[in-house]
């Protein structure tokens, strides 16, 4: 008996058993440029200060010196804490394009776990946002979705080589409006054999397709956010 492969849940939690990706990335690489900086620094100074610290041996009897290696040690500690936690969310935060949807996800390890989706039939038109010198140097950008429902759309900042996201996100929107097309077509020719009019075929396709794939959508959007 032949095997009936699924994509359910095969790459994430909530893919559809007939949902492939196509594409998935993080934000550049750029925006832990800052952070790892200050890491840097703040390392440095640690180590220089514990490698000289005779040099302040005639302060170490003033409160006020105590109270701040005591203020600087836990303000190092929470940066070393807050650090960390960037890198997780860093890695944590991907966007997803599929054959039928754009899914963006921010997740840290304790306080965010935000998604947002857009149908690839809901987008009305994909914005690449790409200007200055160090985005077109190190090819990054923001992407913004505008979907043709109600809402504010889906804003994608420092993404990775936007002009390859841009044109896969509109290829799949076409390819997945010509595959809509397509099964209404195929309802539409199904029906017209049964009654033998063409004209009552393309409404009674229209009619039963649709809530077919209203329901298919609200299936997906129900298992997502169970996820």
């Amino acid at each position: 008996m032949e095997q009936v492969t699924t994509q359910k849940d095969r790459y994430f939690r909530g893919q559809g058993p007939e949902e492939h990706v196509l594409a998935f990335c993080r934000k550049h690489w750029i925006t832990l440029v800052p952070h790892f900086l200050l890491f840097g620094i703040m390392t440095t100074g640690t180590v220089l200060f514990a490698l000289n610290h005779a040099m302040f041996q005639s302060l170490y009897e003033t409160d006020f010196f105590m109270f701040l290696i005591f203020f600087v040690g836990f303000m190092m500690l929470y940066y070393v804490h807050h650090f960390f936690q960037l890198m997780f969310r860093y890695n944590l935060s991907v966007l997803i394009v599929t054959d039928s949807r754009v899914i963006s996800l921010h997740k840290s390890l304790y306080l965010v776990n935000d998604k947002e989706m857009a149908d690839l039939k809901n987008i009305q038109e994909v914005k690449n946002l790409q200007s200055g010198v160090l985005q077109n140097l190190f090819n990054f950008g923001d992407l913004n979705i505008v979907l043709s429902t109600t809402g504010d759309g889906v804003y994608l900042h420092s993404i990775p080589n936007p002009d390859f996201h841009f044109r896969l996100i509109n290829n799949a929107r076409q390819a997945y409006v010509s595959r809509l097309q397509g099964g209404l077509q195929e309802m539409g020719t199904m029906q017209g054999t049964d009654d033998g009019t063409e004209g009552q075929a393309v409404g009674s396709g229209l009619q039963t397709y649709m809530p077919h794939r209203k329901s298919t959508h609200l299936q997906r959007k129900m298992s997502w956010w169970e996820a």
